[in-house]
């Protein structure tokens, strides 16, 4: 029995850091993100530019776990709760690239839950 609920509370610590982020999730639905790419085409952009006053406004997010795919992608969005818009970062994949892509209108709901940029970056 305790063996069991190691093994449940070790699957809750990688659980994916966006488990309780319904933004990212929301993301992830509507456009497909997955380590091998989108199912929707997105639109090629230069990363969003920040003030440091509208800095504050801005939640950084994962969008799904690292896979255990070397040549697969990583994804993260920038989100603007004021503005209802997301950029997302794709990063990685063989070439190792890092790409924009967006804005996408998005309805941001509570972000508490989410993880937060880093504001000294």
């Amino acid at each position: 029995m305790t063996r069991r609920v190691l093994i449940a509370l070790a699957m809750l610590q990688c659980a994916p850091s966006f488990a309780a982020c319904d933004a990212a999730l929301a993301l992830v639905r509507e456009y497909g993100i997955s380590f091998t790419g989108f199912d929707k085409r997105l639109p090629l952009t230069e990363a969003p530019r920040m003030t440091e006053w509208d800095r504050q406004d801005y939640v950084f997010v994962s969008l799904h776990r690292k896979e255990h795919v070397s040549d697969g992608f990583n994804h993260s969005a920038l989100i603007n709760a004021k503005l209802k818009k997301a950029w997302i970062l794709r990063t990685g994949g063989l070439a190792g690239v890092r790409s924009w892509y967006g804005p996408v209108d998005i309805e941001p709901g509570d972000l508490k839950q989410c993880e937060t940029m880093n504001r000294s970056s």
